[in-house]
């Protein structure tokens, strides 16, 4: 009996574990497709100092094309200096002068599902990339002593 135990619970663990391992196999690409957009986000705000709202409009309607990320897309966020940065959102409050670093982040959930004996489980997993940039814009209307060399 004793045996048998073991057996069904080795079963069961190594099932899971193969589960695991599947959803896994699929972290990898869904986080390489995170980096990548939070790569060109990061390089497109850096020429004019700061994110804008068609950057995250960009960044929004890529991911939907993604199958990983579809039906999760509610869910993703882009961020400046850690503030969020809404789609259609324009401020220019938030430009930066010359030189002046900031952070851009791309925070999305990653849907962790097991499904067990036709019960599914499921925990979304919030991962956050961050890329340090710096701004390469010079502007004449702002404070001309804010330039760093």
């Amino acid at each position: 009996m004793k045996g048998v135990a073991n057996s069904i619970l080795a079963v069961i663990l190594c099932s899971f574990f193969i589960l695991s391992f599947t959803n896994f196999m699929l972290f990898f690409p869904w986080y390489l497709t995170l980096v990548y957009n939070t790569f060109n986000v990061a390089t497109e705000a850096s020429i004019v100092n700061y994110v804008t709202g068609d950057m995250v409009e960009n960044v929004i309607s890529d991911l939907e094309s993604k199958p990983l990320y579809r039906d999760n897309i509610s869910y993703v966020k882009v961020y400046m200096n850690n503030r969020v940065i809404k789609e259609g959102e324009n401020d220019t409050n938030l430009r930066l002068q010359k030189g002046e670093s900031f952070n851009v982040s791309i925070e999305a959930q990653f849907p962790f599902v097991v499904k067990v004996f036709g019960q599914e489980f499921e925990k979304k997993l919030p991962i956050k990339f961050t890329i340090p940039t710096t701004g390469v814009r010079y502007y004449k209307d702002m404070d001309p002593n804010a330039y760093i060399n």
